[in-house]
């Protein structure tokens, strides 16, 4: 009977063990697959020029890193260039839907595709090296707002961009919001 209650002890002992690793080693696992998500997150380089009238580039280049090969799709994002919430009762009687349609910096995207718009647009098939020249436009004053402090309010101005990349087989990578300097 001693015999029976020490193996029971020890078959408990041994099977907590082996969930304790088991534990462990899924850890271990998880660490290392978001390591090497890391590691394969693109680098990005971002260029801002300006052009003639009210026109500016921003000059994408997908730099590395070499192992990621390329990105399926790339995102590009204008952003606010404040990131606050701006509701009905800050601007008077206009829509949410309008307040959020309005971009609040100096520049636009300009659509190239289906599903693109002014404020976003995807990039396909962009591969390490890639260079991306994607049109900007000056934005326009809202109807609340008066054109010129508008202008001057932006006038030299940074572009703040938000970039999301997708590659096959891999989760997605958001990348940081990022201020271009319009040169």
């Amino acid at each position: 009977m001693a015999v029976a209650a020490v193996t029971t002890v020890a078959a408990v002992a041994a099977a907590c063990s082996a969930r304790r690793s088991a534990r462990s080693a899924a850890a271990m696992a998880a660490n290392d697959a978001a390591r090497r998500h890391e590691d394969l997150a693109p680098r990005i380089e971002l260029r801002a020029r300006q052009l003639h009238g009210d026109r500016a580039e921003l000059l994408l280049t997908l730099i590395g890193p070499d192992t990621l090969g390329g990105v399926d799709t790339l995102r590009v994002r204008v952003d606010d260039e404040h990131d606050q919430p701006r509701t009905p009762v800050t601007v008077g009687s206009y829509t949410q839907e309008e307040l959020d349609a309005q971009i609040w910096g100096p520049y636009r995207l300009t659509p190239t595709g289906p599903g693109d718009d002014r404020r976003t647009l995807t990039l396909t098939d962009v591969g390490i090296g890639a260079r991306r020249p994607l049109a900007l436009e000056r934005t326009t004053a809202p109807p609340w707002s008066d054109p010129e402090w508008w202008r001057h309010t932006y006038d030299g101005a940074p572009v703040f961009v938000t970039l999301t990349c997708h590659r096959d087989g891999h989760e997605p990578w958001s990348l940081p919001r990022r201020r271009v300097d319009v040169v």
